[in-house]
Order: C-alpha cells, then sequence, then structure tokens
C-alpha cells in the first residue's frame, strides 16, 4: 500500500477509479440492510503508512484526514486476519486436524547502532529446513545450558544447586534427553530481515518433557518465608515466586536450545547471532495444531443481494508454520480469490441464482484443495 501514495487518482474517470484503497482500517461489523450488505472499518493511525498521516511529509493542499469510521457497500469478505479472525470465527466453524505439539520461537536482534550484517533480505544461504541433532548439536546444547541457567538472576543457592544437578552432562535427565533426540532431524522456520534474524521449530517432546521435570523439581524447593521487604509472604506471593522462577528457566532452557540450532547453521559466525543478541521478549515455547475450516464459502442473502465470506491464509488451514505449505497455501488462496472475483466481475452483470451457485461452488472447491494440500504437507512436517 506504501508504495501507492505517489500515484494520483483519477477521481473523474469512474473506470479508473473502481477501487478504493483504505490503509490502516479495520473491519469491526458486517451489516445486513435493505440494500444489500455494508461494512463498517475503524481507522487506526498508527498503523496508516501514509507519509501524509505520519508527519513524514508536508499533505498537498486539500489534503483531508481519512475519516474515523467508514461504512461501504460489499459483495466480497475476505478474511485474512490470521486464525484468530473474528469474523471467522462469527461465519465459520472449524475443527482440528492433528494433536498439539510443542513449538518453540526465537529471534535475534541487534542493537541500533550495532545492526547485524544483513541489510537485505536472504543475506544468508537458504539453510531453510532442517537441523540433525547430532553429537556436535548435542555438546553445544550442553554447554549453552549451563551458561544460560548460569545468567539466571535472583536465585537462591539451593536452587543454583538443584539446577547445577539437573542441567549436568552426567544427570539422568540429560542423559536420557541426549539418548532421546540422538540422530533427529527436526525441521525449521526461518527467516531474516534487516537487523533480524528468526528461526521457529516443533520442539522433540523430549525436551519438553526435560524441561518440564527440571521446572518441576525446582517449584517443588521452599520458598522463603520473608520477601524483599521483610513481610511474610502470602500463599499468592509464594506462587508466584514459583512461577517466575519456572518461567525464568524455561526461557534459558529455550534460549540455549535456539542459540544451538543457531551455532548448527553458522550463523552465530556469519551474522553475528550470539546469545547477547536473542530478544528475550521473543523467545517462547507453545504448544500448537493445525486447524481447518469445515466450509471456506459461506454466503448470506439480505433480500436480492447475497454476500460471499470465505477465508484465506491461516484463517482457512493453520498454523503456517511449515516452510514448504504454509505461505504457498496462502498464495493459492489469493489466486483462487482473484479468479473468481474477475470470474464475476467479466460476466453478465445479473447473474440467474444457478449461475452464481455455480461459481461459488468452484471457489468452494478450490479452497478446500488448497487447505487439503496445506494440512498434508504439515502433517510430512510433524512426522
Amino acid at each position: 500500500m506504501a508504495r501507492n501514495y505517489d500515484h494520483t487518482s483519477q477521481r473523474d474517470d469512474s473506470k479508473k477509479n473502481r477501487l478504493e484503497r483504505l490503509a490502516a482500517y479495520e473491519m469491526t461489523k458486517v451489516e445486513a440492510g435493505e440494500q444489500g450488505y455494508t461494512v463498517q472499518a475503524k481507522y487506526h493511525p498508527g498503523n496508516d503508512p501514509s507519509p501524509f498521516a505520519n508527519g513524514k511529509k508536508k499533505p498537498p493542499v486539500g489534503y483531508q484526514k481519512p475519516e474515523a469510521t467508514v461504512t461501504r457497500p460489499v459483495d466480497l469478505v475476505i478474511c485474512a486476519g490470521g486464525k484468530h479472525s473474528q469474523l471467522r470465527n462469527k461465519y465459520m466453524r472449524d475443527r482440528a486436524v492433528t494433536s498439539a505439539r510443542s513449538y518453540g520461537v526465537c529471534s535475534w536482534e541487534g542493537p541500533k547502532d550495532q545492526p547485524l550484517p544483513n541489510d537485505r533480505l536472504d543475506t544468508f544461504p537458504d539453510f531453510r529446513g532442517m537441523v540433525v541433532l547430532d553429537q556436535q548439536f548435542q555438546q553445544f546444547f550442553q554447554e549453552q545450558m549451563i551458561s544460560q541457567v548460569e545468567r539466571i538472576e535472583g536465585l537462591s543457592s539451593d536452587e543454583r544447586r538443584l539446577l547445577g544437578q539437573q542441567t549436568h552432562g552426567q544427570s539422568r535427565g540429560v542423559r536420557s534427553l541426549q539418548s532421546s533426540i540422538h540422530g533427529r532431524v527436526m525441521k525449521t522456520r526461518c527467516f531474516d530481515n534487516n537487523n533480524l534474524v528468526y528461526i521457529g521449530m516443533e520442539l522433540p517432546e523430549a525436551f519438553t518433557q526435560f524441561c518440564h521435570k527440571v521446572k518441576q523439581k525446582l517449584a517443588a524447593l521452599p520458598v522463603p518465608d520473608l520477601d524483599q521487604n521483610g513481610d511474610k509472604r502470602s500463599a499468592a506471593d509464594q506462587k508466584a515466586w514459583r512461577n517466575q522462577r519456572v518461567a525464568k528457566v524455561q526461557k534459558a532452557l529455550s534460549k540455549a536450545w535456539f542459540q544451538t540450532v543457531a551455532h548448527s547453521y553458522g550463523i552465530d559466525q556469519s551474522l553475528g547471532v550470539t546469545e547477547e543478541m536473542i530478544d528475550d521478549p521473543s523467545v517462547a515455547v507453545f504448544y500448537l495444531q493445525q486447524r481447518r475450516v469445515w466450509r471456506n464459502v459461506i454466503k448470506k442473502k439480505s433480500g436480492s443481494r447475497q454476500v460471499v465470506i470465505t477465508a484465506a491464509g491461516d484463517a482457512a488451514a493453520t498454523p503456517h508454520f511449515m516452510t514448504g505449505s504454509g505461505l504457498t497455501g496462502a498464495r493459492e488462496n489469493v489466486l483462487h480469490l482473484q479468479n473468481y472475483t474477475r470470474d464475476v466481475w467479466n460476466g453478465p452483470r445479473i447473474y440467474n441464482e444457478y449461475g452464481l451457485e455455480q461459481r461459488q461452488d468452484r471457489l468452494e472447491d478450490a479452497q478446500l484443495d488448497t487447505a487439503d494440500f496445506v494440512i498434508r504437507q504439515g502433517l510430512n512436517f510433524l512426522i
């Protein structure tokens, strides 16, 4: 959208002004009325890419600020609000197609005065695909795990002693983890941008269980009776203390894992994505499962007018963390929608009901075929 702001719209020529650009607007409502369906959208100035909206460029004479709320008639609504799209959830039902798996993400970002040496996209070789959990991976992970745990601030001597025992290379938990993951090949999703590197991947169940057991043992340790002010801790304070410690340990173990992945790809050397460059808030571990909508094309009528509601991208089949299927699926969704819109627009101005139904059925079949492909490819990544 931003690159089109230098384009001057020929408003007097209706043939060249069929589409209206509404940047930074969020659709908030779909309503039925006597004249058909309308949508209501709210303007968010902070999301507006226009140089006039954020003061980077002096607006021309006659420039009008965007309206706070707009209402427009619609024939086709495309839900691309991600897997948590409120509009999709209002009109569509979805279902899980896989069991939940543990997934983790991490990103590295250099300071503004010392950015990472990746001033453009794809500045490092296309390693996106897999990481082998061989002996070298395990050895480096062991070193990183000890290093990250030692960095945790605010631990008591008992907590440090316990974590030292649990993360030692000869501990039962570490040996069990190494035995379970040895030789496994794990899929990754990676991208780089200016001063940013991101890696996401499914995590081995053995690693998830290892973290869980360490956190359990840590939570079982007694909590100091008095807080830093010398006051007696309440039950709620004790719980908060345990949760805080457990979260710090999970973060440390996750950072150790992803720093090892970065090392196995060699980008800690080539791009300088060292452990100091990890963006702490970005490190997270959570459960994911693939979901898809039951039906992709929803038709609603109001009098003689009809609105078509369809889903694209993550709103249609999620999650799109698989390198080969996700982006391709989203792009296919867009192509189907373009073909449908072009087909309807170029056809007779008034369709009989049967002709329009045929086109909508073809759109439904195409969207479901894409979802089948996304899920099938995703399952391969999850096996």
